[in-house]
């Protein structure tokens, strides 16, 4: 593919993550722009468009250094990493931003999903009603990914599969 034309489907296409911080803590000793370089780099390594936005929900009722150092106070790196309060109820916060979110985002053509969205999360996993709304995001030709880290990690992949 011609690089140019290469550059500017990259400019259309848009790839959003929705991380929940709390069932996939990122590790305490990194600051917000090598957590967003090492997520992007990992996504655009698989072949996404390195426009990529990262949300990631806390437990704003949750006392630790992460929520002490990342809500409330004003945004002082450069990369595209936004912290939000969850709670209990992060699940909730993280559906509504992701129903803003493919409202605000252009659908693929029907022909190639380059309209992309990964979610790391264990609050979807097993949930009836989520994962039909999961379900009917990806027969509108989203490429959505569900990555359910307490899975991942009890029931890693091996060359027996």
């Amino acid at each position: 593919m011609d690089q140019s034309l290469d550059s500017k489907l990259c400019y259309l296409v848009r790839t959003a993550v929705f991380w929940d911080a709390e069932d996939c803590p990122f590790p305490r000793s990194s600051t917000p722009d090598e957590i967003y370089h090492s997520i992007t780099s990992a996504l655009v390594e698989r072949n996404f468009c390195d426009k990529i936005t990262i949300w990631a929900y806390l437990d704003d009722d949750k006392k630790g250094s992460w929520r002490d150092a990342l809500l409330g106070v004003e945004k002082t790196w450069a990369s595209r990493i936004y912290f939000l309060p969850g709670g209990d109820s992060r699940r909730n916060r993280m559906l509504n931003d992701i129903y803003l979110w493919v409202r605000d985002s252009p659908r693929s053509n029907g022909r190639s999903r380059e309209t992309s969205f990964l979610i790391f999360s264990d609050q979807f996993n097993d949930d009836a009603y989520y994962t039909d709304m999961l379900q009917q995001l990806r027969k509108r030709v989203y490429n959505l990914l569900l990555v359910t880290p307490t899975q991942d990690i009890n029931e890693p992949e091996s060359p027996d599969r």
